[in-house]
């Protein structure tokens, strides 16, 4: 880089000028002053084109001169100096897919390098990831798909730099994530398919069948009650028959022991025979 040229001093009017002159001339050295920075306001002074190279806002200029009658000769080179910087973007790490009900959220680490660009995030129906397709883009660590109810996907990225270099992917193999079926969706599919299917006409034949309306109190009371009367009378009839057997045990007893009464008292020396009751 070379030196700056060096400004010299402005001088005051000579002495023997007209006085006029002397007054041209002081407001002249007092403009250049202002825009060299040397009197007044510091942001009222002239920028050179040393500064605006100096700060990487114009390039050098070239071989030939600027020519101000030709300012599209591209001679004064002012504009941003574009720095291409060559380094391949690092593959994407920490990557996932966490779905949800319609749609699913990818989310990665922050991109750890310094000429960062944007994400670029692919999809396709299956692990093949020579078949993905580019689906959106994210200049930061998120990125939202809504691929709908009970969808599946596989997913990838890769980082692009400001110079547009392009890096690998993160990951051969594919991030899959599937949404949640429509609960609601699925009723309705259940539902028109009970409605169409045999046994729902059936059932809807035999509630035809049905005419008026059931009084439940009714109907629970009048069970309630031929319920009791059924058990009353089984419990009677089971009463009466015990009663017809205890008399004809009774009787039968009472037979015997009037039989046993009417015998002669035992004897020792008598002999009996068998059944007779009574000495031969």
């Amino acid at each position: 880089m070379s030196k700056p040229t060096k400004v010299p001093g402005i001088p005051k009017p000579p002495a023997d000028v007209s006085p006029g002159m002397r007054g041209w001339l002081t407001s002249v050295a007092e403009a250049l002053e202002i825009r060299l920075g040397r009197r007044g306001d510091p942001k009222d002074r002239a920028v050179t084109l040393r500064e605006l190279i100096e700060g990487g806002l114009a390039e050098d200029l070239k071989s030939t001169r600027f020519d101000p009658n030709n300012i599209n000769s591209g001679n004064l080179g002012i504009g941003p100096v574009e720095v291409t910087d060559s380094s391949v973007p690092p593959a994407p790490t920490s990557f996932a897919a966490a779905a949800a009900y319609s749609q699913v959220n990818l989310s990665w680490d922050y991109p750890n390098y310094g000429n960062h660009s944007f994400a670029e995030i692919y999809g396709h129906d299956s692990d093949t990831i020579g078949d993905a397709q580019l689906i959106g883009v994210s200049s930061g660590r998120a990125y939202a798909d809504p691929i709908g109810s009970g969808a599946s996907r596989y997913y990838w990225i890769r980082f692009v730099s400001t110079s547009n270099i392009i890096g690998p992917f993160n990951s051969g193999t594919g991030t899959l994530a599937t949404t949640a079926a429509d609960v609601d969706h699925l009723l309705d599919v259940l539902t028109d398919a009970i409605t169409e299917s045999e046994l729902a006409t059936d059932l809807q034949t035999e509630i035809d069948k049905i005419s008026g309306d059931i009084n439940v109190t009714d109907s629970v009371t009048a069970r309630i009650a031929a319920e009791a009367t059924a058990r009353a009378t089984a419990i009677s009839g089971e009463a009466s028959a015990r009663a017809t057997a205890i008399s004809t045990s009774a009787d039968a007893l009472q037979a015997q022991l009037n039989d046993l009464t009417g015998m002669a008292a035992w004897d020792s020396t008598e002999s009996y025979s068998i059944d007779s009751g009574t000495a031969r």
